[in-house]
């Protein structure tokens, strides 16, 4: 089942021209990610601190189509794709209530150990998770 979240764009999360600022969406894309985490049933609290793996952002890009202003209702849908056996990346569909896509963004992730900073496998919880977003349709 595609994973999505409905969010209204708050003023902290503009520019003093009241456009949302593109990391202001990108923490919102953020958000999306650890609540589709929890929903699988990660329990966030250790898989941010686990002392045996870390999974940190290893590239971001984020595209704009149209304004996103303060009070906006926006759907971000979620999908992505294994890219190896320690890493992946993920797509962000940003869409305006009207149904059009205002922005895209996606991050890439990389598995490591927090001691050596060498790459490892995920672990199996994402990979499972990593089945379900990648049955996902990330289109608005």
């Amino acid at each position: 089942m595609p994973f999505k979240c409905d969010r209204q764009v708050f003023l902290a999360d503009t520019d003093s021209a009241g456009v949302v600022y593109f990391a202001s969406l990108l923490r919102l894309c953020h958000e999306v990610y650890e609540l589709s985490l929890a929903e699988f049933g990660v329990d966030l609290r250790q898989f941010f601190g686990s002392r045996s793996q870390a999974i940190p952002i290893t590239h971001a890009e984020i595209d704009f189509f149209l304004p996103i202003y303060a009070g906006d209702q926006l759907t971000i849908r979620l999908s992505g794709e294994k890219l190896s056996s320690a890493s992946f990346q993920l797509r962000y569909a940003i869409c305006q209530h009207a149904g059009q896509l205002a922005s895209q963004a996606q991050t890439r992730h990389t598995c490591i150990c927090p001691q050596s900073r060498h790459k490892i496998d995920l672990p199996d919880q994402i990979n499972r998770w990593l089945l379900t977003v990648l049955s996902a349709d990330g289109s608005c």
